[in-house]
């Protein structure tokens, strides 16, 4: 039975809902991004790093289908900022894994990203894309977000790794 779609506005805020609830909705909004997003208990990732910093698209979307929060984190550098509305910076890469570990209990998660930019020099590159996520919870509910991001990526001596996420959510479409 399909659930109801709940639509968010730009700071990740469900109109008309207490600020207990509101405050709940824009953490788990936080959580998503990123999807990407969305790591309960599991050990820490290694370094998986990226042969192009475009291939952190697929690598986002396959781990989101999959609820793989390590697959995620291991695209973070161990010192990586993780930049969400209306939240505190979240370093690092365990504590990266750690918020797309709660995302991915709340229900199965899904991604897409459109225009992706990506600009490259030499050890630093700077990828813009959008993304729409969705995740269908528990009893049949489904929370929708889109948003873009701005992500910077470092070389390292075994491929590209995320050191700075910053996502901005939109409206749900």
């Amino acid at each position: 039975m399909p659930g109801s779609a709940v639509s968010v506005n730009p700071d990740g805020i469900v109109p008309g809902t207490s600020v207990a609830a509101r405050l709940r909705r824009a953490a788990r909004a936080a959580a998503l991004a990123a999807l990407a997003g969305v790591f309960s208990g599991a050990g820490p990732a290694t370094a998986e790093g990226l042969a192009t910093p475009a291939d952190a698209v697929q690598r986002f979307v396959a781990a989101t289908a999959a609820g793989d929060a390590d697959a995620i984190a291991a695209m973070y550098d161990p010192k990586a900022l993780f930049i969400a509305p209306g939240s505190a910076p979240i370093a690092g890469r365990d504590a990266i894994r750690a918020v797309f570990q709660r995302n991915f209990s709340l229900g199965r998660n899904r991604i897409v990203f459109t225009k992706v930019q990506t600009e490259t020099g030499g050890d630093r590159a700077a990828t813009y894309w959008e993304w729409s996520a969705q995740i269908d919870g528990q009893g049949g509910t489904q929370t929708r977000l889109n948003g873009r991001s701005l992500v910077y990526f470092k070389r390292q001596d075994d491929g590209w790794l995320i050191s700075a996420d910053m996502m901005h959510v939109s409206r749900a479409k």
